[in-house]
């Protein structure tokens, strides 16, 4: 029979990493009954996290991002028990801890329950750790041997102490960042972006033994991941290279997990991540919590912001063209910014070709300018865009007369209209009005004219031939435009979107307005 003692022995010589190479394992499962009074349901993406974050306590990881579903004990393993293994089995009590997520309350939850485990009994006996608890506050608190634990917020931000883990857990609150991408604002997204630049590297004791570590789900190209993987693909030889974990609900080979020390075990499309937690029914509910949302089901539960096929608008809705249609109208559609920064959002012009119920995608451009810069642009390109049509014309092929010039009635819009009204432009000049109505709004109303309107964009070969003709250093692809929609709203850019749609709703047969749209969406009639 094993007595006590041979039971503390035991218990210290699993969970720790000199003799055990899966002791944080071990010591989670151990450790679980002492702070939670529900039974571990152990499932193998638990096994793989903590593996992975052994490999940091080893120093085979600096940089560790984790992207999987809600419900798997990510906070706990992440936020509760690595802290308390590390200062005891692992051995390293010097280590200083900086823990940061969107939430107060959640942050200092789990600090509290961190050392609440360190102070019980069972750990006291086996690792003998002192802290200093004299503060009423969980947000710091400190050992004997001078590491500590901080607790904040991304608003709160850091003063005075530095440390040598930093652990973002959930930096960006899942419903207001989907607020902030529907509305087309960007304060939400960009707030965990400047913590992370300007904040966090000032933080650190020493930047040459700094880890960083971050645990999320996904929620859009331009969540704080889809930034720094976007830069590490940009520039590989400057960026950060973070080891990514990537467990989605159900497994996609298209997007296999692979890293230094593991990775996605499955190799079955639909293969379900944790079958005991989220089996088949179980999963179905959860999705239905998410009303059934697409997006919010690829973002949060399987890890994908930017679904291949398309979320609003997909590849299915877009037909291609060789050549160019024999009649129409032409017509221009602008987005315009309010600021000219390379920070803030470019202005977006579009050229279509309107033909019975088509409409063809003819060029596009894209350009950051303050608004005395933003006119003269737009006058230029225009006027290069109808000589080409004429030229066109003149081959005797094609009898294309322009149409209008339609503006969004928002930023520098309304002062661009006046302006090209007095400039004379032979057509009609229209602010178009988007109401209350929001990005995602107006793309869903949009997408549903789809059905009667049939939208073209020119063959690769055909596109290019248009690009040996370029008109203007500010000329974009289709392609570029195409890649914005497909992924809209979870994309990293989405300027082409709304030039986009507001000339769809425009140009369908009621030639809606964001007012209109709005009112047709509290009358719950749709489009």
């Amino acid at each position: 029979m094993i007595d006590s003692s041979d039971m503390l022995a035991i218990d210290r010589r699993l969970c720790d990493p000199r003799y055990n190479p899966e002791a944080f394992s071990d010591f989670v499962r151990i450790a679980w009954k002492h702070i939670d009074p529900a039974d571990l349901v152990w499932e193998r993406p638990m096994d793989e996290i903590c593996k992975h974050l052994q490999a940091v306590s080893a120093g085979l990881i600096d940089r560790l991002m984790i992207n999987v579903p809600p419900g798997l004990s990510k906070s706990m393993l992440c936020c509760v028990l690595y802290n308390a293994w590390v200062w005891g089995p692992a051995r390293k009590p010097r280590t200083r801890f900086l823990y940061i997520s969107y939430d107060e309350s959640l942050v200092l939850r789990d600090a509290r329950k961190c050392k609440e485990l360190m102070l019980s009994d069972w750990y006291q006996a086996r690792w003998e750790m002192e802290l200093k608890v004299d503060s009423k506050s969980n947000g710091y608190f400190t050992n004997h041997k001078f590491g500590y634990r901080i607790s904040t917020t991304i608003r709160a931000g850091v003063t005075g102490k530095h440390c040598d883990v930093a652990i973002i857990d959930d930096p960006q609150k899942p419903l207001a960042l989907a607020r902030a991408t529907a509305d087309g604002e960007s304060l939400e997204s960009q707030l965990p972006w400047d913590f992370y630049r300007n904040t966090l590297p000032t933080r650190f004791s020493d930047h040459a033994k700094a880890k960083k570590i971050m645990i999320m789900q996904r929620l859009g190209d331009n969540d704080l991941c889809g930034r720094l993987l976007a830069e590490a693909e940009e520039n590989p030889e400057t960026s950060e290279h973070y080891e990514h974990l990537m467990l989605p609900m159900e497994y996609d080979p298209e997007r296999h997990c692979t890293t230094s020390v593991g990775g996605d075990w499955r190799t079955q499309a639909g293969e379900l991540l944790a079958p005991v937690r989220f089996g088949a029914v179980a999963l179905a509910s959860l999705k239905a919590g998410f009303g059934g949302s697409t997006r919010a089901i690829q973002t949060q539960l399987n890890q994908n912001p930017t679904p291949a096929g398309g979320t609003y608008f997909t590849s299915e809705m877009f037909r291609e063209y060789s050549e160019f249609p024999g009649h129409g109208l032409f017509e221009f559609t602008w987005d315009l910014g309010l600021k000219g920064g390379q920070n803030h959002d470019p202005n977006v012009g579009q050229m279509w070709l309107r033909s019975g119920m088509s409409r063809y995608w003819l060029r596009g451009f894209e350009f950051r300018a303050d608004l005395l810069g933003t006119v003269p642009v737009m006058h230029d390109v225009m006027r290069a865009c109808i000589e080409w049509a004429r030229a066109l014309r003149r081959t005797g092929k094609h009898r294309w007369f322009p149409a209008g010039i339609l503006v969004e009635d928002k930023a520098n819009g309304p002062a661009a209209v006046l302006v090209l009204k007095s400039q004379k432009w032979p057509c009609k000049i229209t602010a178009w009005d988007p109401g209350r109505a929001n990005k995602a709004e107006r793309a869903e109303a949009a997408a549903a004219c789809f059905g009667e309107i049939v939208v073209h964009l020119p063959s690769q070969e055909l596109q290019d031939s248009i690009l040996s003709q370029r008109l203007s250093v500010h000329e974009v692809p289709a392609s570029v435009a195409l890649t914005q929609w497909l992924k809209f709203p979870g994309g990293r850019h989405d300027d082409h979107v709304d030039a986009m749609t507001q000339y769809m709703l425009h140009s369908a047969d009621r030639g809606m307005t964001g007012v209109d749209l709005l009112h047709s969406l509290t009358k719950g009639r749709g489009v």
